[in-house]
């Protein structure tokens, strides 16, 4: 098994707000391989942040998902909304 996981710093932060939106993307079209992800909060108010966790068979089945992700309505709808629930860019 192979583990990907994600820092993000909700903006605001707001971890719900940015938790709800990160559900959110795993529904829409693109999203279908990573639907075993986790969401992870680790404190709230200044020091917030969002862990996201991911895992796949192994490395190779991780690169085929996120090779297959790029250019979906999912990562697109990720990338334009992204700044409005997080701090930093991608």
């Amino acid at each position: 098994m192979h583990v990907w996981e994600a820092t993000l710093r909700p903006k605001n932060n707001d971890v719900q707000r940015t938790c709800e939106w990160w559900q959110s993307m795993k529904k829409i079209t693109g999203a279908e391989h990573f639907e075993n992800g986790q969401a992870l909060s680790r404190m709230d108010g200044e020091n917030s942040v969002l862990i996201i966790r991911h895992t796949f068979e192994d490395l190779a089945h991780e690169q085929k998902v996120f090779e297959a992700w790029f250019g979906t309505e999912c990562q697109q709808t990720f990338q334009e909304q992204f700044a409005e629930y997080v701090d930093r860019p991608p």
